[in-house]
């Protein structure tokens, strides 16, 4: 049965993939309270790790609920452990709900298996705009490179990775000047951590916080720098050099 399978293999890798999804973190990303809290996320090729981490976690806690089982506060792994048992999984085969419940195990499946297997030369730069897989890439193929999909949609990378960055963005995603240069790298938009600095440094970006020390940047404010127009970059290199020289 292939809900009994693809149960039991989120079961067994989930806390493989938190081990991938939380081997650095550093890249926070905005979620509600009164206050605005920060939800500490992997750096930036890991964050689509931590994102399936949610998303395991979303259907868990909806098949618990199925099941009416309690699940507030509960560990995502101890749900999965539960929802693995063979008479659970009978329940959730025999309920209103068994089509829904099966894809969203085979998803989830399908998608946490090439972070657990790929090789580390392939990078996640984002999501088909046809299909909705997850599309890995080989890091010499990232900037300006085309590929096809399982769904045989080609695809231009630098426009999924383009895309992924501005939801990042609209989601208040934030970082460390390594850990935002990380993720621009893996999306097409190579961004030295010295450059980054630089710019905080004559005042193009500025800071929002601070993390072990280290200055913590929107990454929308670091996009927006690394794209100015070539005009303004100019000007702002000449001005640049002119302080130099009247220092």
């Amino acid at each position: 049965m292939a809900l009994t399978e693809d149960l039991a293999y989120l079961r067994d890798h989930f806390d493989d993939l938190m081990a991938v999804a939380s081997r650095k973190a550093s890249v926070a990303t905005h979620t509600s309270g009164t206050h605005g809290s920060y939800t500490v996320a992997p750096t930036p090729l890991n964050l689509g790790a931590w994102r399936l981490v949610e998303s395991i976690r979303t259907f868990a806690t909806a098949s618990m609920r199925l099941l009416c089982l309690p699940c507030h506060d509960a560990e995502t792994s101890d749900m999965l452990r539960e929802l693995a048992k063979p008479h659970r999984i009978a329940q959730l085969a025999s309920s209103d709900m068994a089509t829904e419940v099966e894809s969203l195990a085979r998803q989830a499946v399908e998608r946490m298996r090439p972070w657990l297997t790929r090789a580390e030369t392939h990078v996640m730069v984002g999501r088909c705009p046809d299909c909705g897989r997850d599309l890995w890439a080989a890091e010499t193929d990232v900037d300006g490179g085309w590929m096809v999909c399982a769904c045989d949609a080609t695809i231009r990378i630098s426009d999924v990775a383009q895309s992924r960055i501005w939801r990042l963005s609209l989601s208040g995603a934030q970082g460390t000047a390594a850990a935002l240069g990380d993720l621009l790298k893996a999306c097409g938009t190579p961004v030295k951590r010295k450059t980054i600095n630089e710019w905080r440094r004559r005042g193009i970006i500025q800071p929002i916080a601070s993390q072990d020390g280290k200055p913590v940047y929107r990454l929308w404010d670091v996009w927006q720098a690394a794209h100015r127009n070539d005009n303004q970059q100019a000007k702002e290199e000449e001005d640049h050099i002119s302080d130099g020289v009247a220092a």
